[in-house]
């Protein structure tokens, strides 16, 4: 006669901040772990500036998502306002705060550059 632990697995996802957590229940143990995933969300200034000096002022006070693989936005990667990305962040060529500078970012979206504030 043999004996199995029996396991049940429950994912849940949210939206806002997007979170996955899972339940597992044994015979012996009973865990849920709550995990924050990123999954491209970062922090940016809603508003824009001309020149990069002048956006490294800017409040950072709403949050978008981006196409990369790092943090934050770099150069190459997409901006969007929606996580699945539907369409790219109409930057309009400004430059944009975050965390750890400025990004300038094209109309479709896309991140043009990057310079860390002083």
């Amino acid at each position: 006669m043999s004996s199995q632990a029996l396991e049940e697995t429950t994912t849940t996802t949210t939206e806002a901040p997007l979170q996955e957590t899972t339940t597992t229940t044994t015979a012996l143990l009973d865990v849920t772990t709550t995990t924050t995933l990123t999954e491209g969300a970062f922090m940016m200034s809603s508003e824009s500036a001309p020149d990069a000096s002048t956006a490294c002022s800017l409040p950072i006070d709403v949050q978008r998502y981006h196409t990369g693989t790092s943090a934050e936005p770099a150069a190459g990667d997409t901006v969007t306002i929606d996580y699945p990305p539907v369409s790219g962040f109409d930057g309009n060529s400004q430059w944009y705060r975050i965390s750890t500078g400025v990004i300038q970012i094209f109309s479709d979206g896309t991140v043009m550059a990057f310079q860390p504030c002083p």
